[in-house]
């Protein structure tokens, strides 16, 4: 769970020094590499971020926003059985590459949309007591399973006490290709999770490729206008239920 304060800003630059600091304490280096390369073809206004503590108090003049990440979802623990197992997959490109692959965690037919497993559950529940100290006025999640689950468990009380929770597809994991990245039907989904509101939902299928994967600046863009989108909300602290690429 992480936290953050959001205000528009002009800045063209991303300061070297908070880039540093983030690629020495993200495991996840290549995709970083790919973000930083993203962001400085990225010509749009900068949004201001700043991490927030607690000690701080609620901004005054922004967005405190509390970022989630997804507990353990069935993909996530089809990759670590092969990556036990010796099993690469890292290199796969192409659905039709992935697909004659032996095994490919991602890429399996019966993993669509994968659910939270119990490992999960218990990382959802693991933030009750912290989600007990937050007042979010609004739970926004992403509209695959794994996401929606995690911040349903993880705010229940929440929930309980009528805080709207609203699936938006723009924060969703980065799409294309994977098959564990796409989601479920609006109906299916409507049926599963009936008092999550729906309406920034646009099609009923998924539209996203099978043979192309979206693009870091892509990701980037797409995360930028859902930025814009939770700035013109009138909610001053939002909980958001995503994934690690997006993050």
């Amino acid at each position: 769970l992480k936290h953050f304060w959001l205000e528009l800003g002009y800045s063209r630059r991303v300061p070297s020094e908070l880039m540093a600091e983030a690629l020495r304490k993200n495991q996840h280096q290549q995709h970083l590499n790919a973000m930083k390369e993203a962001l400085e073809r990225f010509d749009l206004p900068r949004i201001r971020v700043q991490k927030w503590e607690p000690s701080m108090g609620k901004p005054k003049a922004a967005k405190l926003i509390h970022w989630v990440r997804h507990g353990q979802g069935y993909h996530n623990l089809m990759a670590e059985a092969c990556q036990q197992l010796g099993v690469d997959f890292s290199e796969l490109g192409t659905y039709e590459e992935a697909k004659k692959a032996t095994f490919h965690p991602y890429v399996n037919d019966a993993i669509k949309d994968p659910p939270l497993t119990c490992l999960g559950v218990d990382d959802a529940k693991a933030l009750w007591s912290l989600a007990k100290t937050l007042t979010p006025e609004l739970l926004v999640v992403s509209p695959l399973r794994r996401a929606t689950e995690t911040i349903l468990i993880a705010f229940k009380d929440a929930v309980s006490n009528g805080v709207p929770v609203l699936a938006h597809g723009a924060c969703r994991e980065q799409i294309g290709v994977h098959t564990c990245d796409r989601r479920s039907s609006r109906t299916d989904y409507v049926e599963t999770f009936p008092k999550v509101d729906v309406s920034h939902v646009k099609h009923d299928e998924d539209p996203t490729s099978w043979t192309q994967r979206e693009s870091k600046l892509e990701l980037a863009q797409r995360a930028h206008d859902f930025l814009l989108w939770l700035l013109q909300r009138p909610e001053t602290e939002i909980v958001v239920g995503t994934h690690s690429a997006f993050l």
